[in-house]
């Protein structure tokens, strides 16, 4: 054991230094036949007191041997340990992780809109009462948005059939939706209107957007929607009279996020209104000019110094006998015009001739119409007529009274008859101001007095023309305008011819059919 060691080369060092090591040392020389070739693994420690050490070591092989033994029984404890990880990874995977994923998916799909597809119930436990959770929130959420279809398609299906205009804007007045009424309430379409200002649409200020989006009322914090009235313009130029009612649309906070227009055209009914207040005045002027005839001339015959001469008392007579005449003949217009209204005017038609009654209305118009010249032929070949005698005759007297009030001083007013078919068309045609194209749809109804008529004080209550299409619509006939009259005898056309229809009596023996049923009374419609 004194002698030279195996490992000079690893001793040497630690022994001139006293240290200490451990370490693999290199292959052993012929000093050791047995071991030669082999590296040893050792552990060596200097001797402190003398030039000595101490070493345990051995083979190389025989030091990793167990090593290796339990290395290899590690690998193979390792691979079952692996095996039996990635086999709970698996059944893991199979019974969480897969319905989670399908939760997932499932998840995705109800975010997409997907309602229809039901959620399957895999996995075991939480897992099951969560996909079980999720598959009842799918159904209720799909019958609530079911329930909001049904009420969004009501919704729609009440607004697009609306006959008032509705127009919802947001809080900058912005258009986001309208109906079809709105649409044509306004002139222009659906998608020129969507995105606009809404001031810009149904707002007639005049002002500038700027100044518009600075002063409208509707913007102001807590303002009072209600009930407006206002007048737009058309792209077509027409002026549309609007009653607009707007309710505020409020989110969750409370706050202002639109406003709901409901639109109505009331340009017929201020029409109507302004009609009748223009009735009302032309009604108090006509009453006043024979009331007032009536009041002069008998306060004149009852005073202490009244003419007793015959002549003169009986001239007074006679203006308030024919003022009395035109009072009872405007009352009777209103009279007829009530009946007219409430459907209850009625005609007693019978085979008549019109020669005479044409004749009869010309003699009681000339008292008006001194100034003016009537040809009114009636060819004897013309053949009877089934109407009412009287109402056929107040309707050709308003017509020759209305020529007489729209025609110039010495005018000719001329009247025409002619067989059509089964009816006689009777034409009164004057040589006056015309009637403008916009106003012929409305020459007959209620109140109405053109703007000539008014522009220049023509007198007149609006009625005379109305009386006369709820007669001949009693008789079964028709009434209507044209202007400029096309059938003057000279020169080009001018003035208007005011026509309407009358049916032809029937013949004897279809009289005699009828004979029971003739003298009954005929309501308007």
């Amino acid at each position: 054991m004194l002698g030279p060691g195996e490992h000079p080369d690893f001793y040497g060092p630690l022994l001139a230094h006293h240290g200490t090591a451990i370490g693999l040392t290199a292959p052993v020389g012929p000093v050791d036949p047995a071991d030669q070739g082999q590296r040893h693994e050792m552990a060596f420690v200097s001797l402190q007191s003398a030039p000595w050490g101490l070493a345990l070591g051995g083979a190389e092989a025989e030091l990793t041997a167990d090593a290796n033994r339990w290395q290899q029984q590690l690998a193979l404890f390792g691979a079952l340990t692996l095996g039996l990880a990635l086999l709970l990874v698996w059944l893991t995977t199979r019974s969480v992780a897969r319905p989670i994923r399908a939760l997932t998916a499932a998840s995705r799909s109800i975010a997409a809109g997907d309602l229809s597809t039901p959620i399957p119930h895999d996995g075991e436990g939480e897992v099951r009462e969560l996909a079980q959770a999720f598959d009842h929130m799918r159904r209720e959420l799909q019958s609530a948005l079911s329930s909001l279809a049904l009420e969004e398609s009501r919704y729609e299906g009440i607004v697009a059939s609306m006959a008032d205009a509705v127009i919802t804007t947001d809080k900058d007045l912005r258009i986001t939706a309208l109906n079809p009424s709105a649409a044509t309430l306004t002139g222009a379409r659906v998608e020129d209107l969507l995105g606009r200002r809404g001031c810009d649409v149904i707002c007639s200020k005049g002002r500038s957007p700027e100044a518009c989006q600075l002063t409208c009322p509707l913007l102001a914090p807590g303002s009072d929607l209600g009930v407006t009235k206002d007048v737009i313009r058309r792209p077509d130029g027409r002026e549309v009279t609007l009653a607009i009612t707007r309710s505020a649309i409020r989110d969750e906070s409370g706050q202002l996020a639109g406003i709901v227009h409901v639109m109505r055209d009331v340009s017929a009914e201020e029409e109507v209104g302004r009609l009748k207040d223009e009735f009302l005045s032309t009604v108090s002027h006509e009453l006043r000019t024979p009331l007032g005839f009536i009041m002069g001339y008998g306060t004149t015959l009852l005073l202490p110094d009244a003419p007793d001469d015959k002549i003169e008392t009986r001239r007074c007579v006679q203006v308030i006998v024919d003022a009395s005449k035109e009072l009872q003949e405007l009352v009777d217009n209103l009279l007829d015009m009530t009946k007219i209204g409430a459907g209850s005017l009625s005609v007693m038609p019978t085979a008549i001739r019109l020669e005479g009654l044409v004749r009869s209305a010309v003699d009681r118009i000339r008292i008006r119409g001194e100034r003016h010249t009537f040809d009114a032929p009636v060819p004897r070949s013309l053949p009877p007529v089934l109407a009412d005698a009287h109402r056929i005759e107040q309707v050709i007297y308003n017509l020759l009274d209305n020529a007489i009030k729209y025609s110039p001083d010495g005018g000719s007013i001329e009247m025409r008859t002619r067989v059509v078919g089964d009816e006689v068309v009777v034409s009164v045609v004057d040589e006056g101001l015309g009637v403008p194209s916009d106003e012929l749809p409305t020459l007959f109804e209620r109140f109405h007095r053109g703007k000539g008529a008014r522009s220049r004080g023509i007198g007149g209550t609006g009625l005379g023309l109305a009386i006369c299409r709820g007669i001949v619509v009693a008789h079964g006939g028709r009434i209507w305008a044209e202007s400029p009259a096309p059938d003057h005898r000279s020169g080009p056309p001018r003035g208007t011819a005011l026509r309407f229809t009358v049916p032809l009596a029937p013949s004897p023996r279809a009289a005699a059919a009828r004979r029971g049923r003739a003298a009954e009374p005929v309501a308007v419609a």
